[in-house]
């Protein structure tokens, strides 16, 4: 097709057509989109607390604020519903679907616009309050869940993974003119973070310099990356350890050989049900869960191992190993047995 085409009839593709187009050949715009009226009511609570700033937002390959640019990136994915349907396929779900959620990753976002613009990360008060923005990042970090030292809006407890992202998370709580945040915080050590943010937010009356379209990276209409590529790059993030790693403890789990019902047609039949319960309890994606789950039950299925007499105390106990997994997964970035 010529480099200048654009597919707007996405509904006639099958997906493994879809899968072969290139970022820049969807046709996707805001205006008709569910995301513009996400975009307008950021903007209308930013006017509601007298911010000059609102941020451009444009189309991109996932949700970020671009370094330095007062920008915010929106995923490609949210202004089609056949697109939004092939990331819930790939990936189990897709961030920032419902339209509360697109909204709260808006201010999410809007936040690290602010730092951008105004450099607040480089003032010592900044620093005092949230930390050195020289913090290593990691896609992977201890948190502690009851602290209450940093709000709670994005889910993973994201306000403890760095020092900018604490900033981000209590700005967008600040920002959100449901939140009740004086009440919601009172007692908490965050709540002199939040006001804090109210009074810097006072201070910011000058103007700043707008983003140019050339630092607006990553942007969809640009990317000649294949569908199939970006979900590719993206599930391989999900990497686990070797196919008999497990096979030791399924053992234990399970009987080897006899007349119970097979373990993985036990394990496929409860998917859905174990991949949203383990992932929901542990703060991680449904594709995580079903990444480690399907690698198991295929073991079970090479093994030949199936469910013992008392099946109900296997369920119950495949159950609890998948969670202390995928547990020691989020603290450690890999998916191992035991700490």
């Amino acid at each position: 097709m010529p480099a200048a085409a654009k597919i707007r009839n996405l509904d006639s593709l099958s997906e493994d057509q879809l899968l072969e187009l290139r970022l820049c050949d969807l046709d996707l715009a805001f205006p008709g989109s569910g995301v513009e009226a996400s975009v307008a009511q950021l903007y209308k609570d930013l006017d509601a607390k007298g911010l000059r700033l609102k941020p451009p937002c444009y189309i991109g390959d996932e949700w970020f604020t671009p370094d330095g640019v007062a920008a915010i990136a929106i995923p490609f994915y949210l202004f089609h519903p056949r697109l939004l349907q092939l990331e819930k396929k790939m990936m189990l779900s897709a961030e920032g679907a419902a339209p509360e959620d697109c909204l709260r990753l808006l201010r999410h976002e809007c936040g690290h616009s602010y730092v951008h613009a105004y450099h607040l990360a480089g003032r010592p008060d900044w620093v005092e309050r949230f930390g050195s923005p020289q913090a290593e990042l990691k896609d992977f970090y201890h948190f502690r869940p009851y602290s209450r030292s940093y709000v709670r809006h994005l889910k993973d407890w994201y306000a403890q993974s760095h020092p900018e992202e604490d900033f981000a998370e209590t700005f967008a709580v600040w920002l959100d003119p449901a939140s009740d945040w004086r009440k919601r915080y009172s007692g908490w050590p965050a709540l002199k973070k939040l006001e804090y943010v109210d009074a810097l937010m006072a201070e910011l009356k000058g103007p700043v310099k707008a983003a140019r379209k050339k630092d607006l990276s990553y942007q969809a209409a640009t990317l000649k990356r294949k569908l199939s590529t970006h979900y590719q790059q993206r599930r391989s993030f999900y990497a686990e350890e070797g196919e008999d790693y497990y096979d030791a403890d399924l053992k234990v789990l399970f009987n080897a050989g006899g007349d119970g019902v097979p373990a993985a047609r036990w394990i496929a039949a409860a998917g859905r049900t174990l991949d949203k319960s383990v992932g929901d309890w542990a703060h991680v994606t449904r594709f995580t869960v079903r990444r480690l789950r399907v690698r198991l039950m295929n073991r079970c299925r090479a093994l030949g191992l199936r469910l013992p007499k008392d099946s109900e105390a296997a369920k119950l106990g495949f159950t609890a190993y998948l969670s202390t997994v995928i547990g020691n997964y989020v603290f450690t970035s890999r998916f191992k047995r035991r700490p």
